[in-house]
């Protein structure tokens, strides 16, 4: 499928309401506003590959701002990246703020507040299936708003991919290629989980594979997780705290992640029922949790999943 997008025709005191209403439709509901005196110029082009969307921009000076409110009406959860083959921008998402220019690509995560502000003659968003993504990343959090190095592993060929990708005939090409671009963004996003390969950065590694792999259990403890993985307790405090958080507030974090996951692939009874699948005890403090986290309660994710079609 292919869809393209300009404001040339548009009258120039309506082109950015215009714009606003094309890309919430085709990427992701923000706010937005426009950061340029003189009139609006957006294009955008937008074409899918299987369950990837390839969207290139060329627009004036402006800014995009995802918040709670817009989470909790909206159940988008793709994890999206950005090459920006000629455009320059700022990034903010999970405490961090990243200036990104020409050649640069970047993680963010619909799924959280973030904020774009741009400038750019070709700038390409890719929306990117969380669920197979996911099946081989602990967790996305350290991985957004950080620049993605030009050496790590698959990095140069998933910029030519997503550069092919952007100029070919949709109609004509294989879901083939969709598959492939996930394939090469999880090669990189793993290489940037792991940037620097010191020892630490190895045993970080393991540890949230260790969390992903347990977070089911209730019981999962600071002292259990530092005896499974055989490190002092000080030290498992010591690695995370260079990752800007807690063991247990990471173990948190994916729980709600996958939490999310599962009610919105469906076939979920109720609340309880996923808050206890995947290790929380108390119903109430996973409802709150959730709430603070994505902007709205899991029983939202819950409704629409029995409402949507082919469900029960």
């Amino acid at each position: 499928m292919t869809a393209a997008f300009t404001t040339r025709q548009i009258d120039s005191r309506e082109r950015f309401a215009f714009w606003h209403d094309v890309v919430c439709s085709h990427c992701i509901p923000a706010d937005s506003q426009c950061l340029d005196e003189r009139p609006f110029h957006g294009s955008l082009n937008v074409r899918q590959y299987g369950d990837v969307a390839i969207s290139t921009m060329a627009a004036s000076s402006h800014r995009w701002r995802r918040q709670s409110h817009h989470l909790s009406r909206d159940s988008d959860d793709d994890l999206w990246l950005g090459f920006l083959e000629n455009a320059t921008a700022r990034l903010d998402q999970d405490q961090r703020r990243i200036a990104i220019g020409p050649g640069d690509l970047v993680l963010y995560d619909a799924c959280r507040p973030f904020e774009w502000c741009l400038s750019a003659s070709a700038l390409h968003l890719v929306r990117l299936p969380r669920a197979p993504l996911m099946r081989r990343l602990a967790t996305t959090e350290p991985l957004t708003a950080r620049p993605i190095p030009a050496t790590l592993p698959g990095a140069t060929s998933l910029k030519a991919l997503i550069r092919d990708g952007a100029r070919l005939d949709a109609e004509a090409s294989s879901i083939g290629l969709g598959e492939a671009m996930v394939d090469l963004a999880a090669l990189v996003l793993e290489g940037l989980g792991g940037a620097g390969d010191s020892r630490n950065d190895v045993l970080y590694r393991r540890l949230c594979h260790y969390l992903q792999q347990q977070h089911q259990d209730p019981s999962l403890s600071l002292d259990r997780i530092a005896r499974d993985n055989h490190v002092s307790r000080r030290t498992l405090t010591r690695l995370f705290a260079q990752h800007g958080h807690t063991p247990m507030a990471a173990l948190w974090s994916i729980r709600l992640e996958q939490s999310r996951a599962t009610l919105r692939a469906g076939g979920i009874r109720s609340v309880t029922e996923v808050a206890l699948e995947h290790g929380f005890t108390s119903v109430s403090h996973f409802s709150r949790s959730f709430r603070q986290a994505y902007g709205h309660p899991p029983s939202t994710l819950l409704q629409a999943g029995r409402h949507a079609p082919g469900t029960m």
